[in-house]
């Protein structure tokens, strides 16, 4: 809020006092030293606010005039950024898109996202300038559904309210492969076979051997067969198979049959 007066002459100063509302009563703001002074500037107000300022000057005794009393409201905040699409893009990746803001004094947006362990919005992004509304996320969960705002501010540090809720899924991981067999009556090779997963891009074998810890990928396969030529009889190895989406998301592991 800027207070502005005419200057007048053979006075030592100014008082500025601010009308208290929760209190009901004045409060000194400001005492200005300088009798060449005619402005004087309030900060950290609310939006859409009126407030109620008394300026008097004073003499060299400190001894105030009548005041002149003046009411003045704030501007109204900015509207809410308005969205426009959120989409996932493939594995673990959202894109977001919003309109930009017809409010020249808007700098950028906050682009926030919810914590839904602890129940807060966190921010993601500081997106500059104006015309700047287009966020890709990135590194989320397979499966889970997500939540977004955007908020706006200005120049002078101004925000608008939250825009919608924007909610979004980002793509799911295959079916578990089920019904996964190993041979054991061929020379020198094994071949396993799986029941297919509609919508699989294509299968990842791992394996691991009698000794080892932990399955390592071997092999991609389209369909639902695939030859471990071992080169030698005898051989004890374990296998896992998973089914990879046209998202490039993956079914589990660690949950999936073991031959």
């Amino acid at each position: 809020m800027a207070l502005k007066w005419n200057v007048v002459n053979g006075i030592s100063g100014y008082y500025i006092q601010k009308f208290d509302k929760k209190e009901h009563k004045w409060k000194m703001l400001a005492t200005i030293n300088d009798p060449f002074k005619s402005l004087y500037i309030d900060t950290n107000l609310k939006p859409s606010t009126e407030y109620i300022y008394r300026i008097a000057t004073f003499n060299k005794d400190k001894i105030p005039s009548l005041a002149m009393e003046i009411k003045k409201q704030t501007l109204p905040t900015i509207a809410p950024v308005i969205p426009l699409e959120i989409k996932p893009l493939e594995k673990g990746m959202v894109k977001i898109i919003f309109r930009p803001h017809p409010n020249e004094r808007v700098q950028g947006y906050i682009l926030q996202r919810l914590d839904d362990k602890k129940i807060k919005w966190i921010t993601l992004a500081n997106l500059t300038p104006r015309y700047n509304v287009e966020y890709i996320d990135r590194g989320l969960e397979d499966g889970k559904i997500y939540q977004y705002r955007i908020i706006a501010y200005t120049y002078d540090g101004l925000k608008s309210a939250p825009s919608d809720v924007l909610k979004v899924s980002t793509y799911p991981k295959p079916p578990i492969v089920m019904n996964v067999k190993a041979t054991n009556n061929l020379p020198r090779k094994i071949v396993l076979t799986w029941s297919p997963i509609k919508g699989a891009k294509y299968y990842k074998i791992y394996t691991r051997s009698f000794l080892g810890f932990g399955f390592t990928p071997i092999a991609k396969v389209k369909g639902t067969t695939y030859t471990d030529n071992v080169g030698k009889d005898g051989v004890k190895k374990y296998y896992k198979v998973t089914a990879v989406s046209i998202h490039d998301t993956e079914s589990l592991l660690d949950n999936s049959p073991e031959v």
